[in-house]
């Protein structure tokens, strides 16, 4: 897909844009001693298509969408916005103010990484199950140390 982001062509891009919250309740918010409004507020008000409410019926307005993110958050991992930690064994997740980003890690040895994280914790991780399913039934019981890498 290519369309334009600010001024620049650009391919494969994804424009998150929250939803505007409803006119009458900013209108409700922000106005002075507004007490009932028509829900289409810049329509023609009727009693039966557009009748006016109160502005305590009317939904919150959710300004989380707007906030500015500080820490994104993984499963039970805390991740500081520009930063990126390793949220199990074979994936990194970056904290992006629009949210976190994770990618899945190549894997160079599984024998390091198994000197690294527990075999629970790799066996766990699908991306890690991909990458190393040969030496887990190859070397079931490679022992750490003593000159032997893997699992213990």
């Amino acid at each position: 897909m290519i369309g334009w982001v600010g001024g620049l062509l650009a391919q494969n891009f994804i424009l998150f844009v929250p939803p505007p919250p409803p006119p009458p309740k900013v209108i409700c918010e922000t106005g002075d001693a507004v007490s009932s409004l028509q829900r289409a507020a810049f329509d023609i008000p009727d009693p039966f298509l557009n009748p006016r409410v109160s502005c305590s019926a009317l939904p919150d307005l959710d300004l989380s969408l707007w906030k500015e993110r500080v820490t994104c958050r993984v499963g039970e991992v805390a991740i500081e916005t520009g930063h990126a930690r390793r949220v199990s064994p074979c994936v990194m997740c970056t904290c992006t103010k629009e949210g976190p980003l994770c990618q899945s890690l190549k894997i160079e040895n599984c024998f390091h990484l198994a000197q690294s994280f527990s075999p629970p914790d790799i066996l766990d991780d699908h991306v890690c199950k991909v990458q190393c399913a040969f030496a887990f039934r190859t070397f079931p019981t490679v022992r750490t140390g003593d000159n032997h890498i893997g699992f213990s």
